[in-house]
């Protein structure tokens, strides 16, 4: 096998991101590589603060002139996908494993790039499939994005 010190694996909190993340675990402990998981919050394409709401009522939506702070809503979105990533790590760390964790903001192919990039991982491991599994045919899914971009090895977990 290739020497794999640093492996990368992203999750969308899925369950086959779920399997992944113990098959990495296990591959980590095997070949003594350190582990870092990485969930991309997407970020929102719209301003950065919006001056309103749509409420939906029976009968008809009615925009209200509630402040929505888009900023404060992502930084919400990431502290809950802190403490997901965390449980994900208290349910399968193995004692000898060396894990990070970690949330970045953005599209996803690119973020999980950039990560692997900057941490100089030797192997990207991911799900085949996760909460875009039921997408058109025609639409790339992240999988897909990563596997034919990524300049590292990457292992595709089914």
């Amino acid at each position: 096998m290739f020497p794999c010190k640093k492996i990368l694996c992203p999750t969308d909190f899925s369950e086959s991101s779920a399997k992944a993340i113990r098959a990495a675990f296990t591959l980590a402990e095997k070949v003594g590589a350190e582990l870092t998981l990485v969930h991309v919050a997407d970020a929102l394409p719209m301003n950065r603060h919006l001056s309103g709401r749509v409420c939906k009522n029976a009968e008809k939506d009615i925009v209200t002139n509630v402040p929505f702070d888009v900023s404060e809503y992502m930084e919400k979105r990431k502290a809950d996908a802190l403490r997901k990533l965390w449980k994900e790590v208290g349910n399968f760390e193995k004692g000898s494993v060396k894990s990070s964790i970690l949330v970045v903001e953005g599209n996803a192919v690119s973020e999980i790039l950039n990560v692997a990039t900057e941490m100089n991982a030797d192997l990207i491991l991911m799900a085949e499939s996760g909460e875009s599994k039921g997408r058109h045919p025609f639409l790339r899914t992240v999988t897909q994005g990563v596997a034919q971009c990524a300049p590292i090895s990457v292992m595709i977990f089914r």
